[in-house]
C-alpha cells in the first residue's frame, strides 16, 4: 500500500514448473562483444575484471546526481515463463538517499517499451547488491504479462539514481522452461477453515499445459496422498490415470476426517516412480465446538467470527503501540461511526508487552484488528528481521503468531502488501501461520488482480487496491473486483477504496471527493466485496478538509453498516444493460430486497429501468435516503443523478 509514483507491473510466477524440465537458453552474454554498446556515459566493458572469460560490463558512478544505463532487447513473449540470472560484483555502492528502493543496489530490470520507444511498463524489484561483494549470482523468475503484447521487452542494467560506487555484471542468461507447466487448484474445501461434513469428498482443478506439438505420455499420472499436519505417512492414497491437457474437474472421496486435526493433501505429478510437479494443500475440518471459539469464512465467504457474520469495515492507520494511549479517543469515534478493523503497518514496532498493550486496547473499546506481518520479507524495502526475542523471518512470524493468536483483537493475519514477485515465499509464510493458527483466515492485497490466480495459495482471502482518481473512471473498481473474482478460485475479495490523493507520495494527483469516494465503495459492493478497507487513515489526516471529510465518510460507513444483512444474507444479482454512465446491484432477502444504483460519471444523467424484467418485481419501490414512495408508470423506475450519486432502493418482494 505504500505507492510509488511510479506504477509497476507484475512479472512473476504464475504456475508450478516440472522440476525435471528442460530450460531453453533464449538470451546469454558475457560481454565477450559489442552488442551492448553505445554504452552510455560512465558505462565500460572491464578487460581487468571477468566473471569467466575476458570481459565484463563495468559502471562507475562517482555522484549520486550521476544515472545511466545500457539495455538491449531481448526475446521473451507475453504470458510465457523465464528465468534471468546475472553476475554481479560490487565496490563501496552507497545509498546516498536513504532511499527505501535503493535497496537493490546493483541490479537489473525488465522493462517493456512501445515501438516508438516510449516507457509502457516494468518490473524494478530483482534483489541487487549495496555495499562492497565478491561476485554473486543473482537469479529471479518472471512472467511477461499478457497485456503487454506487441511491445518490445528490454533488459536494463543498472545502478538505482542516488547510489554511486563500481559494479561489474557477466554471465547475463534468460531461460525458458521447454516442458509444459502444472496446475492444480483445490475447489473444495473452498476455504482451510471450514465445518465438513464427513466423508469429506474433495475436488480439484488440474491442468497440463501442451504445446500443439506435444502428447500427454501415457506414463503421467496423479497421486493424491493424504497425511496428518507435520506426519511423514499418508493415511490415504488415490492413483488417478485420467488425465488431460486443458482443466478438468477430479473429485476424490477422502472418507471420515477427525475434527479439528489440521491435514494435508499432496497431488503430485507423476510419470512411473518419478514425481515431475507437486501441490500441497492444508485444511482442517473444524468441530461445531470450535467454531464459534474462531473466525473462520462460511461458504458464501463471509467471515463468522464467534459464532456470528462479520463484514469488515476498516482503516489503515500507522500508529505505534508505545503510544496507544493518544489513540484511544480516535478508535472510539471509529468504533461510534461503525467501523471494526484497523489494518496497523506500525504494529510490530514495540515490545511484546507494547503489542500486546496495544491489542488489548482494540479490543476494549470494540475493534479488531489484521495483524501486520508484511514486513518479514528479506530483501523488501521496510524488511526487518527482529521484533522482541523472536529473530529471522521464520522465528518471527511463528512467534508473532504463537504469542498473539488467541487475542480477542485479531481478526485475522495480513501476510502481503502488493508483493510482486514473491510468490514461493508468500506461500511459505502462509504456511507457518497455518502451523501456528488454524482459527483465523491470512488476507493479502494485490495490486494486479490478474495475477491473483497463481497466489492461490498464498492466502485465504484476497484484497485488491484500485486507485482511479484522478486519471481513470470509477470503473476501474468494477472491473479490478471482476477481474479478480475471475482469478480468485472462489475466494473472497475485499475492496481497498481510495482516500488518499498522490499528491501524498510525491505525485500531482488530488484526493478524491466525498462523492467519488461514496461511488468507490458501492461500486466495489456491487460487484461482492466481502469487505471494505480505506487507505488510509493517516492520508485523510492530512486533507485540508479534514473534519467535513472524516464527517462524511463516517456518515457512509454508518449507512454502510446497516446494510450489511443484505451483504451477508442477500443473494447478489448484477444489473446488465444499464443506462450509459450506471452501475447497479440487486440484493434479495426472503422478503426484502435493496436495489443500488451508481453514476459512476462526473456529469448529471437520467436513469430508467425495466423493474419486472431486470429485478423481478412490479411497483412498489421506496428511495432510502429520502424515505419516499417512488412513482412507477408500467414497471419502469425513472429517477434523476447527481455526478458520482448513489440511489439506494428498498424493495418489496
Amino acid at each position: 500500500m505504500k505507492k510509488l509514483a511510479l506504477v509497476l507491473v507484475v512479472l512473476s510466477f504464475f504456475t508450478i514448473a516440472l522440476a525435471s524440465a528442460n530450460e531453453k537458453v533464449v538470451y546469454s552474454t558475457g560481454f565477450e562483444d559489442d552488442t551492448w554498446s553505445p554504452l552510455p556515459q560512465n558505462w565500460s566493458y572491464a578487460t581487468d575484471i571477468a566473471h569467466s572469460g575476458q570481459r565484463s560490463l563495468h559502471v562507475d558512478v562517482s555522484s549520486p546526481d550521476q544515472y545511466s544505463f545500457p539495455d538491449v532487447k531481448i526475446p521473451c513473449e507475453p504470458g510465457k515463463e523465464y528465468t534471468l540470472s546475472f553476475w554481479v560484483k560490487t565496490e563501496n555502492v552507497i545509498d546516498h538517499k536513504i532511499d527505501p528502493q535503493a535497496y537493490w543496489g546493483a541490479t537489473a530490470c525488465i522493462q517493456a517499451m512501445s515501438k516508438t520507444g516510449q516507457w509502457v511498463d516494468g518490473f524494478y524489484a530483482i534483489r541487487g547488491l549495496l555495499g562492497t561483494n565478491d561476485w554473486e549470482k543473482v537469479t529471479h523468475s518472471f512472467i511477461i504479462p499478457e497485456h503487454l503484447e506487441g511491445n518490445d521487452i528490454t533488459l536494463v542494467l543498472y545502478l538505482r539514481k542516488g547510489l554511486s560506487g563500481k559494479a561489474w555484471f557477466d554471465d547475463v542468461q534468460i531461460t525458458t522452461k521447454s516442458q509444459p507447466a502444472f496446475q492444480c487448484r483445490l475447489l473444495s474445501p473452498k476455504h482451510r477453515t471450514m465445518h465438513l461434513s464427513n466423508p469429506v469428498t474433495v475436488e480439484l482443478s488440474t491442468r497440463i499445459d501442451l504445446s500443439d506439438e506435444e502428447e500427454l505420455p501415457p506414463s503421467w499420472f496423479l497421486m493424491l496422498e493424504l497425511k496428518k499436519m507435520g506426519k511423514k505417512e499418508s493415511l490415504k492414497e488415490i492413483k488417478y490415470c485420467e488425465l488431460k491437457g486443458e482443466e478438468s474437474l477430479i473429485k476424490f472421496a477422502l472418507g471420515d476426517l477427525e475434527e479439528d486435526v489440521p491435514y494435508e493433501l499432496v497431488v503430485s505429478l507423476k510419470d512411473n516412480d518419478r514425481t515431475i510437479a507437486s501441490r500441497e494443500f492444508s485444511f482442517i475440518n473444524l468441530s461445531e465446538e470450535l467454531i464459534p471459539q474462531a473466525t473462520v469464512l462460511d461458504e458464501k465467504g463471509n467471515l463468522i467470527v464467534n459464532g456470528e457474520p462479520f463484514f469488515p469495515l476498516g482503516w489503515y492507520v500507522s500508529d505505534v503501540p508505545a503510544n496507544v494511549d493518544k489513540y484511544i479517543p480516535s478508535y472510539k469515534k471509529l468504533k461510534d461511526a461503525s467501523f471494526n478493523v484497523l489494518v496497523n503497518y506500525n504494529i510490530n514496532y514495540g515490545s511484546l508487552g507494547e503489542i500486546e498493550r496495544y491489542l488489548d486496547s482494540l479490543s476494549s473499546v470494540g475493534l479488531k484488528t489484521i495483524y501486520s506481518l508484511k514486513d518479514f520479507f528479506p530483501g523488501t524495502p521496510w524488511y526487518f528481521d527482529q521484533v522482541g526475542p523472536f529473530k529471522g523471518e521464520e522465528n518471527v512470524i511463528k512467534g508473532l503468531v504463537s504469542t498473539f493468536k488467541d487475542h480477542p483483537a485479531i481478526l485475522g493475519w495480513y501476510i502481503s502488501d502488493e508483493l510482486r514477485d514473491r510468490v514461493s515465499d508468500n506461500e511459505r509464510h502462509n504456511q507457518w501461520i497455518w502451523e501456528e493458527d488454524y482459527k483465523h483466515p491470512t488476507w493479502l492485497l494485490s495490486c494486479l488482480p490478474q495475477e491473483l490466480k497463481k497466489l492461490d495459495r498464498g492466502a485465504d482471502v484476497f484484497g485488491v487496491d484500485p486507485y482511479p482518481v484522478p486519471d481513470r473512471p470509477l470503473t476501474y473498481v468494477s472491473d479490478w473486483m471482476n477481474t479478480a473474482y475471475s482469478h480468485s478460485g472462489d475466494k473472497p475479495v475485499w475492496g481497498v477504496i481510495q482516500v488518499h490523493g498522490y499528491i501524498y507520495y510525491g505525485g500531482t494527483g488530488r484526493e478524491p471527493t466525498f462523492p467519488e469516494i461514496k461511488a468507490m465503495s458501492y461500486l466495489a459492493l456491487v460487484n461482492g466485496a466481502k469487505g471494505l478497507i480505506y487507505y488510509s487513515l493517516f492520508d485523510l489526516r492530512k486533507s485540508p478538509d479534514y473534519p467535513n471529510r472524516w464527517d462524511s465518510i463516517a456518515n457512509l460507513n454508518q449507512e454502510i453498516s446497516e446494510l450489511v444483512p443484505f451483504f451477508l444474507h442477500g443473494e447478489r444479482v448484477k444489473l446488465h444493460s444499464l443506462t450509459e454512465g450506471f452501475e447497479g446491484a440487486v440484493f434479495k432477502n426472503e422478503q426484502e430486497g435493496l436495489l443500488i444504483v451508481i453514476n459512476h460519471t462526473g456529469q448529471e444523467r437520467e436513469f430508467s429501468l425495466d423493474l419486472k424484467e431486470q429485478v423481478g418485481i412490479g411497483s412498489r419501490l421506496q428511495e432510502k435516503n429520502s424515505c419516499q414512495e417512488m412513482e412507477i408508470n408500467d414497471n419502469i423506475l425513472k429517477d434523476s443523478f447527481a455526478p458520482f450519486a448513489v440511489h439506494i432502493y428498498n424493495i418489496k418482494l
